[in-house]
């Protein structure tokens, strides 16, 4: 989500928790496999309502299906300097960076068909000892479909960011082409194609994707 004045405190609130973790992690320089670490989830006050599906999705630029097909690597950015009892450490917020194919749009105009790169607020904390997300919101697994709320940012990246920003859709197994059909027919899928067509639009500053099949 966009950070407006109710999301710096989120962001404020993600950089108090990390510092609070860093803190509190044994220091033996072991990093566990990312699917077994402890999730730590951050509380924020938002300016859209992030229960109803109509204000999350006409929050977000781009609404689609998407499969993702890997995890490109995780970024550090906002970093703060913080006093530790071992000394002044650096803190910083995780995005992990994927390679996502859009299935198909619900909202917006998207390349189909071929990976594109995707930003996700959220992921493996600097010290590998556990994964920071946003309230109500999951990471992204390799293979898996869910369905995505995205902002286009100034640069034309996209960024996937807050609470029920990524919805997991249950399909049977790895996702193939054939299955999409039976994608429209889950509740999540449904919720979001409805709420598509009764969005409650927030009045922002909005960007178009490098990615959108008009440009």
């Amino acid at each position: 989500m966009i950070m407006k004045p109710k999301k710096w405190l989120a962001h404020l609130l993600l950089v108090a928790a990390m510092s609070m973790l860093f803190t509190g992690c044994t220091s033996n320089g072991q990093k566990a496999s990312a699917d077994k670490l402890p999730i730590h989830y951050l509380h924020g006050t938002f300016s859209i309502d992030v229960h109803d599906p109509a204000a999350v999705v006409g929050d977000a630029d781009y609404v689609f299906v998407g499969r993702v097909d890997k995890v490109v690597g995780t970024e550090y950015k906002h970093a703060v300097a913080l006093e530790t009892e071992a000394g002044t450490k650096e803190v910083a917020s995780p995005y992990t960076n994927y390679s996502i194919t859009v299935l198909e749009n619900l909202k917006g105009e998207l390349q189909t068909g071929v990976s594109n790169p995707v930003q996700k607020s959220g992921g493996v904390n600097q010290d590998g000892a556990s994964i920071v997300l946003y309230e109500e919101d999951i990471l992204p697994q390799v293979d898996n479909v869910y369905i995505f709320m995205a902002y286009a940012q100034k640069d034309g990246s996209l960024l996937v960011s807050g609470p029920s920003s990524t919805i997991a859709v249950p399909t049977n197994g790895t996702f193939s082409e054939t299955s999409l059909a039976s994608v429209a027919e889950t509740n999540e899928y449904q919720t979001y194609s409805k709420a598509v067509h009764n969005e409650k639009e927030s009045v922002r500053e909005r960007f178009v994707s490098t990615f959108d099949a008009k440009k």
